[in-house]
């Protein structure tokens, strides 16, 4: 009966050992090993994956876990990736459209710089025939007045010859009547 006792005692007091030791353990372990993962520690190792029991199992469905992470933080690196790429390809098509903007807003100051320059170069042009047509204006009136007391003059004149006619008629026809 004593060694029964004994025997009951030693079983009873190794119980808890081995639970500890079988399942206790092993689930602090997996459950330690779950919190570094939900913690996103992803190179947690995952204990117990060689066993074939309840343990494995739940090992087995970590490891799951871990590849399912793995693969988000993949997927996010690559979604990164790509908005980053999607970020550059919108700057470098800003940098060439404002290129080509300031290219073609460049051409057209250049244009108007050179029309202005014509511009500028025809009123100085005009500026000069206007002075020009002014003078030979002066020019022209000067001798438009010239030519009115020339025509003036020459109409003194035609009055004077005219009456110097009438009065060399006139003693021709005085001369005349004598004579007969």
């Amino acid at each position: 009966m004593m060694w029964l006792s004994l025997f009951t005692i030693a079983v009873s007091l190794s119980v808890p050992i081995f639970s500890r030791l079988a399942l206790f353990s092993p689930l602090t372990n997996l459950m330690h090993a779950n919190k570094q993962l939900a913690d996103g520690h992803i190179n947690t190792e995952v204990p117990f994956m060689d066993r074939h029991d309840e343990i494995g199992e739940m090992a087995g469905t970590l490891v799951i876990f871990k590849k399912n992470a793995e693969a988000k933080i993949q997927l996010e690196k690559e979604q990164e990736a790509q908005v980053l790429r999607a970020e550059e390809d919108k700057k470098k098509t800003m940098r060439l459209l404002a290129d080509s903007f300031q290219s073609q807003v460049g051409s057209i100051v250049e244009a108007v710089n050179k029309s202005a320059g014509e511009l500028r170069t025809t009123a100085e042009v005009m500026r000069g025939a206007a002075e020009e047509t002014s003078k030979q204006s002066g020019i022209v009136a000067a001798a438009s007045e010239e030519a009115t007391s020339n025509v003036q003059t020459v109409a003194s004149a035609t009055e004077e010859l005219s009456a110097s006619v009438k009065e060399i008629q006139d003693r021709v026809g005085q001369s005349n009547n004598m004579i007969q």
